[in-house]
């Protein structure tokens, strides 16, 4: 089943929502890319008043699994999302045209069919071969739940430099004017931090733009500690979406290998490199254990007509 095909809307019901990038080309590579598509989220989810249980971003694709009074406000919601981050995104990038695919998304109506779905969406990271554990991906939000600095050290903001104050009272005032950070704004929060601030910084906005419904996704398990037991020793189940495999493994080696490359690649904008650059980045990809002809096509954005990479 296409999850194109795959638009059943039932009021009253959680969805699984699935976005995936045209192509299966990678959108997400640094941590900006993250933030902007999180706390557009966040904000969309509030402006039209939609319930999120649970959120993952992964490299080339979206999954949530979320609840709307109607109909046309879970459309609205999804067009808003769609438009908004592809336009940023394209400005990022020097990009234009359509981003993303028709998101799919099926009613969960079922207890059992939705704890199941909330549990293969928190898995989606560990099957695709990027972390072990539910509590190490950052991007499937799952950790928050369960820490308000999972991935960095306590923020003392008394203790903190000027910068980081800073940066700190622009994310506060976003928040409160009810409005996400685009690239620009993330540009201004990051521009004077060190690593170590920006590894709290990071955990701040997620906290402070933190959008799950935290009652409603545990009413389906027992306890937490049942929650996370479910979540790390079964993958879920999905048959109402078509979510094909991928090991995504290979993307984060070929992150590190463009990071250390010396070449000219404008912090992901391949479609500007030399073509002699280009080209050798994808000889020196091709060389990575486990890379395929489509992981290379996805992460540099190429036609697989041309290049011919996988479909």
């Amino acid at each position: 089943m296409s999850f194109r095909k795959n638009k059943f809307y039932r009021d009253g019901a959680f969805h699984h929502l699935y976005i995936k990038a045209k192509k299966g080309n990678v959108l997400f590579y640094k941590v900006e890319d993250y933030l902007f598509i999180y706390t557009l989220v966040g904000v969309l989810s509030q402006r039209h008043n939609v319930t999120v249980e649970l959120f993952c971003i992964m490299f080339n694709h979206l999954h949530g699994c979320v609840k709307a009074r109607a109909q046309d406000i879970f459309r609205a919601f999804l067009r808003d999302l769609s438009s908004l981050f592809t336009v940023g995104y394209n400005e990022e990038y020097h990009l234009d045209g359509q981003l993303l695919m028709p998101s799919g998304y099926a009613p969960k109506t079922s207890a059992k069919t939705h704890k199941t779905c909330l549990i293969y969406i928190a898995n989606n990271p560990s099957t695709g071969r990027l972390v072990k554990s539910v509590l190490e991906y950052k991007w499937g939000l799952v950790p928050y739940f369960f820490s308000d600095h999972p991935f960095s050290d306590r923020l003392v903001k008394r203790n903190a430099r000027f910068a980081m104050r800073q940066a700190l009272s622009i994310v506060d005032g976003c928040k409160h004017r009810g409005q996400y950070l685009n690239y620009a704004i993330l540009g201004r929060i990051f521009k004077k931090l060190n690593s170590r601030e920006k590894a709290q910084i990071v955990d701040y906005i997620i906290v402070k733009y933190f959008f799950l419904d935290r009652r409603s996704f545990f009413s389906h398990f027992e306890s937490e500690e049942k929650a996370l037991l479910a979540m790390d020793s079964s993958a879920g189940s999905e048959h109402d979406v078509y979510d094909p495999w991928e090991d995504y493994s290979v993307y984060l080696e070929m992150i590190r290998v463009t990071l250390s490359s010396g070449l000219d690649h404008k912090r992901f904008r391949f479609h500007q490199m030399p073509e002699d650059q280009l080209n050798i980045l994808r000889r020196k990809l091709s060389k990575l254990p486990g890379a395929t002809q489509r992981h290379i096509g996805r992460f540099l954005h190429l036609d697989p007509d041309a290049y011919h990479v996988e479909p």
